[in-house]
């Protein structure tokens, strides 16, 4: 499935295509985009008009998760690959809170990607920013959903062979980025005046911080 890498690339034909393969006989012949946010992913919603009888039951507000921009802004561009096959593969076997995903493309040699859920706005769902303060009332459920989650698949011995491409946080092509190449990408921010003097503050070498990093992450 070709993902998206501009924001015409997110046609009615290949919204159509992209939703086919779980839900064949649907289709899409008009895609108005709602609102676009861009963060480390782009973030569409949009509204698909269906040809007549071929909605395949699909609601009438999608959100889109992609990365339309000329390099991926991640620096880590495998970490869309993890969630990719999460939704591919494990979601269906929770029993526990998670979008409705409708459909799911990759480019593994990239890390290109593209995620079709349903808008969570539609339900009410509120998203809090680091701003807007939470309730001990607000988190429980959310730790809750995250308990389920891990519980589900939690000490399994066979876990690596059911999903080759599950990482830790120290195996894995993420793991190895933050603890082996990262280091240019910091070195570069801390030239930057303010972080540098922000970093200095904390007594602490670059070298010393990634070793505790490192230990840390085992």
């Amino acid at each position: 499935m070709r993902v998206p890498v501009r924001a015409d690339d997110v046609t009615p034909e290949w919204l159509t295509a992209l939703l086919a393969a779980e839900r064949p006989g649907v289709e899409v012949v008009d895609l108005e985009i709602v609102s676009r946010t861009q963060g480390a992913a782009t973030r569409l919603r949009v509204r698909p008009t269906y040809a007549p009888g071929r909605d395949a039951g699909l609601p009438a507000r999608l959100f889109v998760k992609t990365s339309l921009t000329k390099r991926m802004l991640v620096a880590d561009p495998h970490l869309y690959v993890t969630e990719v096959r999460f939704y591919e593969q494990i979601r269906p076997t929770l029993d526990c809170e998670t979008p409705a995903v409708y459909g799911v493309a990759l480019d593994e040699t990239t890390g290109r990607f593209a995620v079709v859920t349903e808008d969570l706005a539609q339900r009410g769902a509120s998203f809090p920013s680091a701003h807007s303060g939470l309730r001990a009332a607000d988190v429980a459920p959310l730790l809750t959903t995250c308990a389920r989650l891990h519980a589900a698949n939690w000490a399994l011995r066979d876990l690596a062979h059911r999903y080759p491409w599950l990482e830790t946080t120290a195996t894995g092509k993420t793991a190895r980025w933050w603890i082996e190449e990262s280091r240019a990408l910091v070195d570069d921010e801390l030239r930057q005046p303010y972080k540098a003097a922000a970093f200095a503050a904390g007594r602490r070498s670059l070298d010393a911080v990634y070793e505790a990093f490192a230990r840390l992450q085992e």
